[in-house]
C-alpha cells in the first residue's frame, strides 16, 4: 500500500495527527478526507508492505505521559509488518525519484524491501541532483526487513 501525500502532525494532541487523503469529492464539495491515526488504528491492513511518502512519518511525537507516536506505529498496530517512512519533511520532487529506485528495485530486480531501500539510497546519493543526504537518507524501513 502506498500513500504520496501530506501529513499534519499535531504536536500538543497527537492522537488527532493523520494523512491528508482528500479535501473534496469528485464533484469538487469538501469532504473530511483526513485519515486519522485514530482511524488507522482501528483498520485492519493486509499490506504486506505500507509506504509513506509523507512527511514527518516516521518522526516521533510525544504525548501526554511522555507516549511516543508515529503514523508507522498506527500501520503497524493495523497489522502492516513493515512500514517505509520518513523521519523528516521530504522535498516532493525528491521523494517521487527515490520512489521510482525504490520501486524498481523492488518490484523490477525483486530485491527484498531493506534491499530495494538500500540500493534507491545508493542511487540518489549518485545523483548530481540528490546527492545531499537530506534528500534520501530520512527514509528508513520499520519492522520485519524482509
Amino acid at each position: 500500500m502506498h500513500f504520496a501525500t501530506h501529513t499534519l502532525i499535531d504536536q500538543r494532541s497527537p492522537e488527532l495527527s493523520g494523512i491528508v487523503l482528500s479535501l473534496y469529492n469528485e464533484q469538487g464539495e469538501p469532504i473530511d478526507g483526513f485519515l486519522r491515526v485514530t482511524d488507522i488504528y482501528s483498520l485492519t491492513m493486509p499490506a504486506q508492505l505500507v509506504v509513506l511518502s509523507t512527511c514527518d512519518s516516521a518522526a516521533d511525537v510525544s504525548g501526554a505521559g511522555n507516549d511516543t507516536y508515529t503514523l508507522a506505529n498506527a500501520f503497524f498496530y493495523a497489522g502492516a509488518p513493515r512500514i517505509l517512512a520518513s523521519l523528516w519533511t521530504v522535498d516532493d520532487r525528491a521523494a517521487a525519484a527515490f520512489m521510482s529506485h525504490f520501486y524498481r528495485a523492488l518490484l523490477v530486480r525483486r530485491a527484498s524491501p531493506g534491499v530495494a531501500l538500500r540500493l534507491a539510497k545508493q542511487a540518489m546519493s549518485q545523483d548530481p541532483h540528490w546527492h545531499a543526504p537530506y534528500y534520501w537518507s530520512g527514509f528508513v524501513l520499520e519492522g520485519d526487513w524482509r
